[in-house]
């Protein structure tokens, strides 16, 4: 299975800093789009955020998240050749099995059958090399009797004879052969778990009482260690690399979080755009249509995870660590230097400035504590270079006014996530 190369990890301010830089042109070129496609500004509106969501507290979804199902480390996939019929099964789908446990037979009467009409052909064979043994000796004896000149063929017939007994010796020795394979087929009809762990599936045959040769009839994983199969974008996946850490997040509940780095990286064996969905911020991403690759990371504590379920996985940046205040980060600020102000929701749906009073920066972070100006309820804007003061301002997202983007980020709508096949 074809690995990614190691490569050094980035730091994560350096990492955080790119992802930064990435969203500030992404959300330039959104609202240049959705600026000049409306014609005129009489009839924008500027979409504003929570700062809950921005800081935080709520969830804005600045980093990609892929999806990704909880797996075993080892999984032991049992299969079904085509010649042969089940018989009976002896575990149930959810039991825990140890090593060496019965699973399920196979039936043994075709195999009994054919074993015992090999044994009567090495039986026939054996006799008929005793007979044309008998009849060496009788030529032999009766070719000393006669005068030299009719010797010769009494010779031929030995010699033909002899040429037989080599070639039923050599049948008889391929014929031991399908024996032993039939006996060892007849001794491996039970078929016991080489791995300790939970049945996972079981896929009963249909009336025939047989699977096709490709279909896995019983899955048995492993439990304790656990891996994560995640599924990026080939347009996205150069963003990822091994040892990357990342946060795997539950999507029943948000704050539900587990650390995690890239272990894997499968780029050998593509996956059909059907097989996995993606979260994304917007209208259907322009990577829909493009290859998807499997990747794994590890999982720093199985607590509260289970086989099969499934979570949202995101490089760790630092967004996972809340600092004490409200932080902002510096790309929502105009003239931090000089007068610190953000373009923000008036409570009446216009746009206005608020001024600010900052404190420390984060230099990791490239964020601002803010001191007084905007709490946690306000709503403020990105800040094109082109906003202005009293335009009309939404809360409500708008797929029709996004930009079509490879980035597949969440975006949270009345609380629930988007998604998309």
């Amino acid at each position: 299975m074809p690995k990614e190369k190691n490569v050094k990890p980035r730091t994560k301010k350096a990492a955080f800093i790119i992802v930064l830089i990435a969203v500030l042109i992404i959300c330039v070129v959104f609202f240049a789009i959705k600026y000049f496609s409306s014609g005129n500004t009489g009839n924008r509106k500027v979409y504003v955020s929570s700062v809950s969501e921005i800081t935080g507290y709520g969830y804005l979804g600045l980093t990609n998240r892929y999806l990704g199902v909880v797996e075993s480390q080892d999984i032991l996939e049992l299969k079904i050749d085509s010649d042969r019929e089940l018989d009976e099964i002896f575990v149930n789908i959810g039991d825990d099995v140890t090593e060496g446990d019965k699973l399920y037979s196979l039936k043994t009467d075709d195999i009994v059958r054919q074993m015992r009409q090999v044994e009567l052909d090495i039986e026939g064979m054996k006799n008929t090399i005793k007979s044309n043994k008998d009849e060496i000796l009788l030529l032999e004896k009766e070719k000393s009797t006669v005068p030299a000149e009719h010797q010769i063929d009494y010779t031929l017939q030995i010699q033909s004879l002899w040429a037989n007994i080599s070639q039923t010796d050599y049948n008889i020795k391929t014929k031991q052969l399908e024996y032993d394979q039939l006996k060892k087929r007849l001794e491996s009809s039970i078929i016991t778990a080489t791995l300790s762990g939970t049945v996972q599936t079981i896929n009963e045959p249909k009336n025939d009482n047989s699977l096709s040769e490709a279909s896995v009839f019983m899955v048995i994983v492993k439990g304790g260690d656990f891996r994560v199969k995640g599924t990026i974008s080939e347009l996205n996946i150069h963003s990822i690399s091994l040892g990357m850490p990342v946060i795997l997040r539950s999507k029943i509940d948000e704050q539900r979080t587990w650390k995690g780095s890239i272990i894997e990286i499968d780029i050998g064996k593509p996956q059909s755009s059907e097989d996995d969905k993606f979260y994304f911020y917007g209208p259907e991403s322009a990577s829909s249509g493009a290859s998807k690759y499997s990747f794994y990371t590890d999982i720093s504590s199985t607590e509260g995870l289970m086989i099969g379920q499934h979570l949202t996985i995101e490089p760790d940046f630092g967004q996972g660590m809340r600092k004490e205040g409200l932080w902002l980060p510096s790309f929502f600020l105009i003239d931090t230097d000089s007068s610190p102000s953000v373009f923000a929701d008036n409570g009446k749906g216009k746009l206005a400035k608020k001024p600010l009073e900052l404190g420390e920066y984060d230099e990791s972070l490239d964020s601002y504590e803010i001191i007084s100006g905007i709490t946690l309820e306000d709503y403020i804007a990105f800040p094109e270079p082109d906003l202005v003061e009293g335009l009309a301002t939404t809360k409500e997202f708008s797929a029709q006014e996004t930009l079509n983007s490879d980035i597949m980020v969440e975006v949270e709508a009345e609380g629930k996530p988007i998604i998309v096949d």
